[in-house]
């Protein structure tokens, strides 16, 4: 299991960031990140919330031990999600969320096939959109799988 400790720290380095860069990021000191990773304080849950926009995840993902500290790995095959600067071949790594909010990348499936798309809110629904004019309600058939949380792109 994964400690919060864990989590702040190794998200803040798979970032490129160091204590003092997340510090100015979040307006803290950093003593402060200092004593968060090393689990000799822990973070207040206003600073939580900022923590999870910083890194594009959610705040429960942090504070749920469950969580597995990994991430999981979906390659984009083709080039739909091109409108959102995603080509085919990139990785996309993504954290276990059941949790969409409009305007986040989840991976998703349906019929067992896993694929991206960006969440979108229209009236009371959840929307997605998996290309540039293709947009699905949000239903029971599809599962949620995660939200990516970085992409990465071999040159």
């Amino acid at each position: 299991m994964s400690t919060l400790a864990d989590k702040i720290k190794t998200l803040r380095r798979q970032a490129g960031l160091t204590q003092k860069e997340l510090a100015d990021t979040l307006n803290l000191t950093r003593s402060t990140i200092a004593n968060w990773e090393t689990g000799r304080s822990v973070p207040h849950v206003d600073h939580l919330y900022r923590i999870s926009q910083v890194f594009e995840t959610s705040a429960n993902y942090l504070v749920n031990p469950r969580n597995a500290s990994a991430t999981n790995v979906f390659v984009q095959d083709d080039d739909s999600l091109l409108f959102l600067g995603i080509c085919p071949g990139d990785r996309l790594r993504y954290l276990p969320d059941s949790s969409p909010e409009p305007g986040s990348l989840f991976i998703l499936r349906s019929d067992k096939t896993p694929f991206a798309a960006k969440i979108i809110r229209t009236d009371s629904e959840l929307w997605f959109q998996d290309g540039i004019h293709s947009f699905h309600c949000l239903d029971k058939d599809i599962g949620l799988l995660g939200r990516v949380i970085k992409l990465e792109r071999e040159y």
